[in-house]
């Protein structure tokens, strides 16, 4: 495959974003005592440089390994979802962009799953697909559908997805036009919430004083930014400069909270100085965390956030969809279900996580090209030390 001029710049637009949240930082990361787990070589692969119709992947938003060994593929753009067998072969593909049965019309934002249904955020609608790939249910959220009451505004983008169509967002006083002059700054604070977009319904999970991505510029580096997983049982809250998150049910009850192990360190002057007004005032610390997986096992992943030489747009990184070429790897943190440190898992940097089952990760990787494939490879986990 050639590298067109649109992946060249894809390519630029990843090393001006370079070094991404590492592990690093943190106690545990130094903690030798804990088991290392350690992705294996590919089992299958997809993407890459295979030139046969349906294979060549080009903006893929999520990936899920389904009970009968098939993995499918979110591609964002075209809108579809791709099937492929064992041997990375294509079976079967669900979408395309139309206004028919299994169709869609606006791209996808973000995929989520309870079994094997998978559940389509768009713009205009929730969309539910079953197993063989079906779309099984389609609700819409075009004008008229319930939305956030008068004078809040989300922090950051479409949130994190349940399967059920709720989504974990921020949600924070407006500032607009005829909303109460008080309601910024002086009104209540910012809040994480639990909303369901066909019904309206808002459950408050729990306040977020310190976000800052409102009144300013979503680009602000190093911003602190609300991160939030989802697991088969619990919903995990918190943000960006927090040393705790939240542990809720999937009702939404808080049911713990969990300390995170974190080093803060001071953003070089010189890096306050140069930075272009266009990513606003420059922090005086770094965050403290990077992103949130859940497994399958109960087991939450964290990365910590490194000192970083290049800032970082705090949306880019709360939609957890930021690639690099630099540094070399990652090393992440896992929470076992009761909070604690469970072991450490060092991966390359140009990978992003999609799903961490018992044993396996589904992985997306860009080469220096941004030539994207999606990869299911074994967890090899090394017993307690």
């Amino acid at each position: 495959m050639k590298p067109t001029a649109t992946r060249v710049l894809n390519h630029a637009l990843l090393l001006t974003a370079a070094f991404v949240a590492t592990a690093c930082a943190g106690e545990d990361a130094g903690n030798t005592s804990l088991p290392v787990w350690t992705p294996g070589a590919p089992a299958r692969e997809v993407g890459g440089y295979d030139t046969r119709p349906g294979h060549q992947l080009e903006r893929v938003i999520d990936a899920a390994l389904l009970a009968d060994g098939s993995l499918v593929v979110a591609e964002q753009a075209v809108p579809e979802l791709r099937y492929f067998d064992a041997a990375g072969n294509l079976l079967r593909t669900t979408g395309g962009r139309g206004g028919g049965p299994q169709e869609f019309d606006a791209p996808f934002l973000s995929m989520a799953r309870g079994g094997d249904t998978l559940v389509i955020l768009t713009r205009s609608e929730l969309a539910w697909i079953d197993g063989q790939g079906a779309v099984v249910r389609r609700e819409s959220l075009g004008p008229g559908s319930p939305g956030l009451p008068r004078c809040q505004d989300w922090l950051g983008s479409w949130g994190t997805l349940l399967a059920d169509g709720r989504v974990i967002i921020g949600m924070a006083p407006s500032v607009a036009d005829g909303c109460p002059s008080g309601s910024a700054g002086t009104g209540p604070p910012p809040m994480a919430i639990l909303f369901d977009r066909l019904t309206g319904k808002v459950d408050s999970l729990v306040a977020l004083p310190g976000i800052a991505i409102r009144d300013g510029n979503r680009n602000a580096a190093f911003g602190n930014i609300l991160l939030a997983a989802v697991g088969e049982h619990r919903l995990f809250v918190g943000s960006s400069n927090a040393d705790s998150l939240s542990v809720f049910d999937r009702n939404g009850r808080r049911v713990a909270t969990w300390r995170l192990p974190a080093v803060s360190r001071p953003v070089p002057r010189e890096l306050r100085d140069s930075v272009h007004p266009v990513f606003g005032p420059v922090p005086e610390r770094y965050p403290l965390i990077g992103h949130l997986i859940a497994d399958g096992t109960g087991n939450l992943w964290v990365l910590h956030y490194p000192p970083l030489d290049t800032p970082l747009p705090s949306q880019a990184l709360s939609m957890g969809s930021v690639f690099v070429a630099s540094p070399d790897s990652f090393t992440w943190a896992v929470l076992g279900p009761d909070g604690t440190a469970a072991a450490s898992v060092r991966t390359p940097s140009n990978w992003q996580i999609l799903e961490i089952g018992r044993d396996e990760l589904v992985v997306l990787e860009h080469d220096s090209l941004d030539v994207q494939t999606v990869s299911v490879r074994p967890l090899e986990k090394e017993a307690g030390r």
